[in-house]
């Protein structure tokens, strides 16, 4: 196991894979990082050496923020879109789907959780 900032990354994965694992780093970033490193076709963790991991490693650490921060920021995304009272946020309000699903048949786990909260 590989690990960077307590979280294991899975070295028999390829690199892209095993990059976006973090929390804060999609497939666009995680490509990012394999081409800035010099590495054009699919390669594995476990076959980087030293000097590759370390560049790698200090890559993302100027560019990924700390995970509490990334969570934060999403969580006052919510709350602004609740308190600005936008059609994303009343959905959110009444834990329904915001991006674009269909509630008819496809919204049931999210209904199902509503219905376990609600006192009665």
């Amino acid at each position: 196991m590989f690990i960077f900032r307590s979280l294991n990354l899975n070295i028999k994965c390829e690199l892209r894979a095993s990059i976006s694992f973090v929390y804060g780093i999609g497939k666009h970033k995680a490509n990012t990082f394999v081409t800035r490193l010099g590495f054009v076709y699919p390669i594995k963790v476990i076959r980087l050496n030293q000097f590759y991991l370390n560049l790698l490693l200090d890559m993302m650490d100027i560019i990924v923020s700390d995970k509490i921060k990334l969570i934060r920021i999403s969580q006052t995304n919510i709350l602004r879109n609740i308190d600005t009272g936008n059609y994303k946020g009343k959905r959110q309000k009444d834990n329904l789907p915001c991006h674009g699903q269909r509630t008819r048949t496809n919204a049931a786990t999210r209904k199902r959780m509503i219905n376990k909260f609600i006192i009665k």
